[in-house]
């Protein structure tokens, strides 16, 4: 539970600090009797915009000194929404495992996968030979090494029988 209220807090100043953030890029073209000094107040003490992720109790009532309580309470309901709907998402059931050998070309996945929780994980990879000879070719190569190996043989045993 504690964790729970910890995560819907971080949730809660990460909504406020962007109210606030749209509030301060948008204050030219507010009209003079909508200012609101208690957001610039409360923007000027928000530890996030100076680059401080490490706030305490302190600096959330801080942050949230400028939203009145209907505000907070909307803000509080959005991210305790949030914050249960990732609790309840439900994990991947099975780890993606590829069978990568050990030399050869570098994978690099620069992206990270996202399956719908009612979907299964399909990956579709279109791999083709770069160089070296062709199946037929080898085909030939077999062939060829096939025969001649019947040919020495019939060779040795007709020996043996003279």
């Amino acid at each position: 539970m504690k964790l729970e209220n910890l995560v819907t807090q971080q949730a809660v100043v990460g909504l406020n600090t962007r109210r606030q953030r749209l509030y301060l890029d948008n204050r030219a073209q507010v009209q003079q009797g909508d200012l609101n000094d208690q957001i610039e107040v409360a923007a000027n003490a928000n530890p996030v915009f100076s680059g401080n992720l490490n706030w305490g109790a302190e600096d959330f009532a801080n942050v949230t000194m400028g939203n009145g309580l209907e505000v907070n309470r909307m803000l509080n309901t959005i991210a305790s929404k949030w914050i249960k709907h990732q609790r309840v998402t439900e994990s991947v059931p099975q780890l993606l495992d590829p069978v990568i050998s050990p030399s050869g070309i570098s994978i690099v996945f620069e992206r990270e996968i996202q399956v719908s929780g009612e979907k299964a994980l399909k990956l579709e990879l279109d791999l083709e030979k770069k160089g070296g000879s062709s199946n037929f070719l080898t085909t030939v190569w077999l062939f060829v090494l096939l025969c001649l190996s019947f040919f020495l043989i019939w060779r040795v045993l007709a020996k043996r029988s003279v």
